[in-house]
């Protein structure tokens, strides 16, 4: 049986908070409000915030000649095309690949932005497969979207593990879908009204491939 290794993109095979920082601060300085980061990433919401209303927020404060239409082609020109891959999560990948297993990126996300983040990290030589949530009509932690992502790799969801940073999305849909999971801690304790736990707990993505393949060593 070949079992695969599920992984969440955003703040995980990638730094989204990072790449928002560094883009927040540099759209700033040219609107001359680099004072302003701050702001701009508590309305980010880490990407939470639906984004139309994120620009129209921008151009409200800043009275921008822009529509939102407008202000989304410099967000995706600019930001989503800006992510990129650190090489040790390209080696994890590849330790879990010679391990033995498929890899599959589970994302929520749009259809539109997800693919290109993923492209520009190139990652897509380094897995079998991707689901994105806006794309499939399922989200993080419905189950379907794991299933779908193991069917894609050829295989069940006997064996998989999950790596994520959100507790509900990816360690509950893990749990949901009887995958064994680790957390991506990023300076946080886990939240314990949730009621369930991962298996583990990391501070990197290349550290938590190494708690998996740990796992699994005979």
């Amino acid at each position: 049986m070949v079992p695969v290794l599920l992984c969440d993109l955003d703040d995980t095979l990638v730094s989204r908070r990072s790449t928002f920082a560094r883009w927040a601060d540099a759209y700033l300085t040219e609107l001359g409000a680099p004072e302003d980061v701050a702001w701009f990433v508590e309305i980010d919401d880490d990407g939470t915030r639906p984004r139309d209303e994120f620009y129209r927020l921008v151009i409200d404060r800043y009275g921008l000649a822009e529509t939102t239409e407008s202000l989304a082609e410099r967000y995706y020109r600019d930001f989503v095309s800006s992510f990129r891959c650190e090489p040790e999560v390209i080696a994890a990948l590849q330790d879990a690949r010679k391990a033995g297993f498929k890899v599959a990126i589970v994302t929520n996300g749009g259809a539109r932005a997800q693919p290109i983040k993923i492209a520009a990290a190139g990652l897509g030589d380094f897995v079998d497969a991707s689901c994105i949530s806006e794309a499939e009509g399922y989200w993080k932690p419905a189950v379907e979207l794991f299933e779908l992502a193991a069917q894609r790799c050829g295989c069940s969801l006997d064996g998989a593990w999950m790596i994520g940073d959100n507790p509900v999305a990816d360690i509950g849909g893990a749990i949901a879908c009887g995958a064994r999971s680790v957390w991506i801690r990023m300076g946080r304790t886990w939240p314990e009204d949730l009621g369930y736990r991962p298996d583990f707990e990391a501070d990197e993505f290349h550290e938590a491939v190494s708690i998996v393949l740990q796992q699994i060593t005979p």
